[in-house]
């Protein structure tokens, strides 16, 4: 079993030593079970202390307090003086700089963890586990390079061949792809997400870019200053964000502070935006009531504005259909490759929106403000995401 659980984690460092008060990167009271053979994302921006709450699992950080179990064997917990050293805790780890050793070859590197943990091993049976971790990430057959030889992803596919090659409990990645190139970090992904799938291990990813975190995870743990702020499956955090921090951070780009006009049943709610005569149709993940301040949240991918009137005579959201019609004055086009992001006025409030490629007009110009006496976008109400203020939702209620 490589099952891991985080009871209570805390890591507060002032001036690199460990304190009493939080700091920047500290963990602070974080609570995670992360199951048996599943891949665990560890999400969010810099300083949200991702990165040392993987290195407080890998034994390479002593928790200031709280308890840290694998497998259902207690490895650190500082209030009882436990505390594991990393080389007992089975574990491979991918580091962002790949951590090889200069001066020894391939073969040497990928080596390095079966003459350190099997010494009874021959060396029929040391080439033999080198062999197959190197063709489990395609490099069979670079065994006598040095580093210096290969590429970027190449060195990465060698540090994970050396992470896996001792078959560990438990895999961990500390961005290991944020120092290649997007084509490159594309194919690696799929190849991290086939070697964990072929080696059936617990992986343990931390992560910045969305992207990766979508491919790869069973479940993302999205973290802000220390805590969990929301846990769930990729399909969850990225369509149905829990706060107005989970939406920014995941790519919702436009946010319309406002009330809840009305409950409608089955999760959809009216929702009037600050300053708007009209009213939106969306759906919130959590439940809401009538009169409560929040954000209604949308991606500008999901906003598509189209030459013309709005269709029919309707002012507010077209519920039967369940699209809301907004009435737009385009701004500045902005050329994003497969789409245009067009910046939308809409009852004095500006709005990222999609504009198609078809509005270029095949003669290096595209289709401006101007040219358009009327336009409006269209929003399905599904891709409206209605959240809850938190500020309100954490005050006491009124008697």
């Amino acid at each position: 079993m490589s099952d891991v659980s985080l009871q209570g984690l805390r890591k507060h460092f002032t001036d690199g030593k460990a304190a009493d008060t939080p700091g920047r990167g500290a963990i602070d009271g974080l609570d995670l079970e992360i199951h048996d053979g599943e891949f665990f994302v560890l999400l969010g921006p810099s300083g949200c202390g991702k990165t040392t709450t993987l290195r407080c699992i890998a034994g390479l950080e002593d928790p200031t307090a709280g308890r840290i179990s694998m497998g259902g064997k207690l490895v650190a917990d500082p209030a009882r003086g436990i505390f594991v050293p990393p080389d007992k805790r089975a574990i491979g780890m991918v580091f962002q700089s790949y951590a090889l050793w200069p001066h020894m070859t391939v073969f040497d590197n990928v080596a390095y963890p079966l003459k350190h943990r099997h010494k009874g091993l021959s060396r029929h049976e040391l080439a033999r586990e080198v062999d197959e971790a190197l063709a489990l990430v395609g490099l069979r057959g670079l065994e006598s390079r040095g580093p210096a030889e290969l590429s970027g992803g190449q060195q990465q596919r060698v540090a994970l061949a050396r992470a896996v090659v001792a078959r560990p409990r438990l895999l961990l990645f500390d961005e290991p792809l944020s120092n290649l190139d997007a084509q490159l970090r594309q194919r690696l992904r799929q190849d991290l997400r086939r070697v964990h799938e072929k080696t059936g291990r617990t992986s343990i990813y931390v992560t910045h870019d969305q992207a990766e975190a979508l491919t790869l995870a069973d479940r993302v743990a999205v973290m802000r200053a220390g805590r969990l702020e929301q846990l769930g499956a990729p399909t969850e955090i990225f369509l149905s964000p829990a706060t107005r921090f989970v939406a920014e951070f995941v790519g919702f780009d436009n946010l319309l502070p406002g009330v809840v006009a009305a409950a409608l049943g089955e999760g959809r709610f009216l929702f009037q935006p600050d300053g708007w005569p009209q009213t939106l149709l969306g759906r919130a993940p959590a439940a809401l009531r009538a009169g409560q301040r929040g954000y209604l949240a949308a991606r500008s991918a999901n906003l598509r504005l189209t030459r013309g009137n709005i269709p029919g005579t309707t002012n507010g959201p077209e519920t039967e259909s369940g699209t809301n019609f907004l009435p737009a004055t385009i701004g500045a086009l902005t050329y994003l490759g497969e789409r245009f992001q067009a910046d939308a006025t809409v009852h004095g409030q500006r709005l990222l929106a999609n504009l198609p490629l078809a509005a270029w007009d095949g003669r290096g110009e595209l289709h401006h403000a101007p040219r358009w006496e009327h336009a409006h976008i269209a929003l399905a109400a599904s891709d409206a995401v209605i959240l809850g203020d938190e500020a309100e939702s954490a005050a006491p209620a009124c008697a």
